[in-house]
């Protein structure tokens, strides 16, 4: 029997653990480049406008004893374009990656838009959340349902 704490436990499916290695991941109707390194309880890493999800490659190998997630959302980065452009889009699009990666909380830690993008993580799937670290962000719920 593992008696480690229930959010220190490996959560979900683990693609990739190499340093810099991209995963290409469907999101509801959406290829999305996603980082992923480690194990552990998930941290979701989110970069803002116009910066991709290597603005945290600096950042993520620090964080050991964490699964670190730094996708790239839509329109940006490696990601593919999309129709439609909202901060809603973005939320529901991170929580489908969740999903898809079998996690059903994680750490939120975004960065300007990413920040925004994360409150509405917060805001519409609050359940989803462990913690929501927002840096150098607009704090605007009125963007969201």
């Amino acid at each position: 029997m593992n008696d480690r704490p229930p959010e220190t436990q490996p959560v979900g499916r683990r693609l990739s653990s190499r340093m810099g290695e991209t995963q290409r991941i469907g999101v509801r109707g959406l290829t999305l480049a996603v980082d992923l390194q480690g194990d552990g309880a998930p941290v979701l890493f989110v970069h803002g406008f116009p910066l991709d999800r290597t603005t945290w490659r600096d950042m993520m190998p620090a964080r050991t004893g964490r699964w670190r997630i730094a996708p790239d959302p839509r329109g940006m980065g490696l990601s593919e374009v999309a129709q439609q452009y909202a901060m809603a889009e973005y939320a529901d699009d991170l929580a489908a990656l969740l999903d898809t990666l079998q996690v059903p909380r994680a750490v939120v830690c975004g960065l300007s838009m990413g920040g925004a993008t994360g409150l509405g993580v917060a805001i519409d799937h609050g359940d989803r959340l462990s913690a929501f670290i927002g840096c150098d962000t607009a704090m605007t719920p009125s963007a969201f349902s």
